[in-house]
């Protein structure tokens, strides 16, 4: 039977933040989830896994993902009349952390023929036999539930089992259950969407480790805000990767084909902001909360955020904040 589980997460998404960013019409970008669980599945799994999901669109301010629940059966029928929309439609098993996964052999194959088009393939807990019925963990590396091990094992060839709550290997994404497939699917969401959209949802659902850096609102909104111009996103990204060796603006323009000047109007269309004055606040953000989280030397703060000096990055911050980096440790 399948389950339609998107109605919620579109009309959240109907007052997202800066949604009018997306008003003009478009074509269908969506990407075709199928949540496959069986009764004794984990249910705060399945629905962390939903809600996730439903954030994602939220936060995104458009219906990127069109979740749905169904078993295998009903997977196979439906990937079938939605046969267009092959390669961008992942397939996800929830189980639990105690019993095998029910299904035989014979079902999960049933449905062998459709993965290569399928862009990725999750599993959570006692889902992870689904790999092995497929004939897909041999030479995998996967997230794998201590209470599972030793039964695997006996009937994979080349087993590469990792004490990791969570694992992508190419297309093969696996989390050992509960909580961890709430995770596995944040890092998916990261990949589609970018790091704004999966750290809000992230700490959203409350999964975020209490030591991460929790984002201002104003890097928030450029984040959001980026999404409206894909040249803008990746360019938005990359800056956040590389905080303490910042890249050339130039070399930013280059890896996406278009001059400095072409990436600065599309900077200054969204933000009205250059991008170098964007990449300089975002280093500063990321200061100002090593500054107040850890115990690090401001110089050394400075030097993990691109800046070359003390006293460059001392007047840079209280320029952008209005009060030396001391002052802030201090408060």
């Amino acid at each position: 039977m399948l389950k339609d589980t998107s109605d919620h997460g579109s009309e959240i998404a109907a007052d997202a933040p800066c949604a009018s960013a997306f008003d003009k019409p478009q074509s269908d970008s969506r990407h075709y989830v199928y949540l496959c669980a069986d009764a004794d599945s984990s249910q705060l799994s399945v629905q962390g896994v939903v809600e996730a999901l439903e954030l994602a669109n939220y936060f995104a301010g458009k219906k990127y993902y069109e979740a749905r629940t169904c078993d295998l059966q009903s997977f196979r029928q439906a990937f079938k009349e939605q046969s267009v929309h092959s390669g961008r439609s992942t397939l996800i098993f929830v189980g639990n952390s105690i019993a095998r996964w029910p299904s035989s052999r014979k079902e999960a194959c049933s449905v062998k023929d459709l993965l290569n088009k399928v862009s990725r393939i999750a599993v959570a807990g006692s889902a992870i036999f689904v790999l092995q019925d497929l004939s897909l963990l041999d030479g995998t590396e996967v997230s794998v539930h201590p209470n599972f091990m030793a039964a695997l094992s006996e009937r994979t060839a080349e087993p590469r089992f990792l004490n990791t709550a969570h694992w992508s290997d190419g297309k093969i994404h696996s989390a050992v259950g509960g909580i961890a497939a709430i995770q596995m699917i944040i890092e998916i969401v990261r990949t589609d969407l970018g790091g704004c959209v999966a750290d809000a949802v992230e700490t959203s659902l409350g999964a975020a480790d209490r030591n991460s850096e929790i984002q201002s609102r104003e890097v928030w909104n450029w984040g959001h805000s980026a999404l409206a111009d894909p040249v803008v996103h990746s360019s938005f990204e990359e800056m956040r990767s590389n905080i303490e060796s910042p890249v050339g603006i130039h070399l930013i323009a280059r890896r996406h084909g278009i001059s400095i000047r072409a990436l600065q109007r599309r900077f200054m269309k969204l933000f009205d902001r250059t991008p170098s004055q964007i990449y300089q606040d975002l280093r500063l953000h990321h200061a100002r909360t090593l500054v107040r989280q850890t115990d690090m030397k401001l110089i050394e703060v400075g030097l993990a955020c691109g800046f070359s000096s003390a006293s460059n990055f001392s007047i840079t911050f209280k320029k952008k904040f209005g009060q030396p980096p001391s002052a802030e440790r201090t408060a």
